[in-house]
């Protein structure tokens, strides 16, 4: 028994000191990075490095933004540059244990070994092409006046987990903030007796401020993604989100179209009935809803425009619509959301 306590001792000494010497490793490559030391980079990375959705603002460092991109030692000089451009930076703490930095406004990055200790990989999570910045969460909360990832439940909510014996609420939080500061907040409960949860997480985001985030030099919409819950306790057991549709803002959803056009405009007859009244003017709203992957399944009228015609033509081409994926803590997810057409003569 002495001898089996004496191995495990020494194999999570060994662990433990490898995982220091790779921290090391970490923060010389960062610190080369930032200093455009390609010939450091290069003593410390095994070839070809792979860069897995990092994402770079500059034209000219696209090559490097995608799914799997392969870094040859004849294109380092050029990787190095255009991520010193965004620097990087360590992070001492992060949700994440896959996390150990940030590039740029606050793109997640992670630096993965071999097993001979060299770097091989950089990975991120912002998918090529893909408009919403997916920000390491902890650098979205550092952009949050008074963020909490402890959100009381309302009265309401408060009785229904009374009455169910339950001891806490958990909901995943979606927080995003557009290029003018609106914040956008959408929360999912596993449990649909706890739906009224929903409401009182997306209410007290909207009373937080959020700093808006940018890059080079432009304000876009960016987006974190929260486990928050009541009372603290409740957020150390994580739970499974439902799967059922999950509602969005359209702000969310619209950057993902890659398919379809949102002018759509009335045939001639129903211009003509337009054009006879007062306003000019007509409104319609619709729910759409898309499955994982990112194709219409639900189009409804939520709020007539008063011209059928027009109802018809404006679900006929929202069905020829396509999305890409809307991903949640890595996982797509079928989504709903309204979306309102204005239709106004000249």
């Amino acid at each position: 028994m002495r001898l089996q306590l004496a191995l495990v001792a020494a194999v999570l000494g060994a662990t433990e000191a490898r995982a220091d010497d790779r921290a090391q490793v970490r923060m010389r490559l960062i610190e080369a990075i930032n200093k455009r030391d390609t010939r450091t980079v290069e003593s410390l990375a095994a070839f070809p490095l792979r860069a897995e959705k990092v994402r770079f603002a500059s034209e000219t460092c696209r090559k490097f933004w995608g799914v799997s991109v392969l870094v040859r030692t004849s294109d380092l000089s050029a990787f190095v540059e255009c991520l010193a451009s965004q620097k990087v930076t360590a992070l001492t703490s992060a949700g994440d244990i896959k996390v150990n930095a940030i590039v740029g406004p606050g793109f997640p990055l992670g630096i993965a070994f071999n097993a001979d200790d060299k770097v091989i990989a950089l990975t991120s999570s912002s998918e090529p092409g893909s408009k919403p910045l997916r920000i390491e969460p902890s650098t979205f909360a550092s952009h949050v006046t008074n963020f909490t990832r402890e959100i009381a439940p309302s009265k309401d909510t408060q009785r229904t987990l009374d009455a169910r014996g339950a001891k806490g609420v958990q909901a995943e939080l979606s927080l995003c903030v557009d290029a003018e500061g609106a914040t956008v907040a959408v929360a999912t409960v596993a449990d649909p007796a706890l739906k009224s949860y929903e409401q009182d997480v997306a209410d007290a985001a909207h009373g937080w401020k959020i700093e808006p985030f940018q890059l080079d030099g432009k304000p876009l919409l960016a987006c974190a993604t929260y486990i928050v819950g009541y009372p603290a306790a409740a957020l150390d057991q994580l739970v499974q989100m439902t799967s059922g549709p999950v509602g969005v803002d359209s702000k969310l959803l619209e950057p993902l179209r890659i398919r379809g056009s949102k002018v759509i405009v009335p045939d001639d007859a129903t211009k003509a009935k337009i054009a006879e009244t007062d306003s000019k003017r007509v409104i319609g709203s619709f729910k759409l809803c898309v499955d994982e992957k990112g194709v219409p399944k639900d189009i409804s009228v939520t709020k007539p425009s008063g011209y059928d015609a027009y109802d018809q033509k404006i679900m006929r081409e929202m069905a020829k619509w396509a999305y890409k994926p809307y991903v949640v803590a890595g996982s797509a997810v079928r989504v709903c959301t309204a979306i309102t057409f204005i239709y106004a003569m000249e």
